[in-house]
């Protein structure tokens, strides 16, 4: 499925979160309650981090992007600090994953450019976190 840009509905959407912290964390807690999920692998710049977090959701902990993009993903969760959003998103991207990215996705406008052109490219989805949007705090 990697690559396709398509998911079977029939099989659990095959997910990989990067970054194991409190945003990671947060939303492997979602995801694993809902069974049109499985969360496959996860990486944290601290391996005993992502051990603890896969354990939990009976995922693969992995070293790094590289080895969740071999899960054969169909969509990456990006948690990892703001600073590290732009080369995993667009790796993903670039590699026909689908991608949601804790906000902000990126921290320059150029950056951010980067985003938006290889999702552009991308057959794959991309998505910003930005959950927020609408919530009266906002509303100016």
């Amino acid at each position: 499925m990697t690559g396709s840009g398509a998911v079977n509905r029939g099989t659990p959407i095959r997910v990989g979160i990067l970054g194991a912290g409190n945003m990671g964390s947060l939303h492997a807690g979602i995801l694993s309650s809902d069974p049109r999920v499985r969360i496959v692998a996860v990486a944290d710049r601290e391996p005993k981090r992502a051990r603890n977090l896969a354990t939990g959701l009976d995922a693969r902990p992995c070293a790094d992007l590289k080895a969740i993009l071999a899960e054969g993903i169909d969509a990456l969760y990006v948690t990892t600090p703001n600073t590290a959003h732009v080369e995993p998103t667009i790796q993903a991207l670039n590699a026909g994953v689908h991608v949601f990215c804790e906000k902000p996705f990126a921290c320059s406008l150029e950056d951010a450019q980067r985003i938006v052109e290889a999702a552009a490219r991308s057959n794959a989805v991309y998505q910003g976190g930005h959950n927020r949007r609408f919530a009266p705090a906002y509303d100016f």
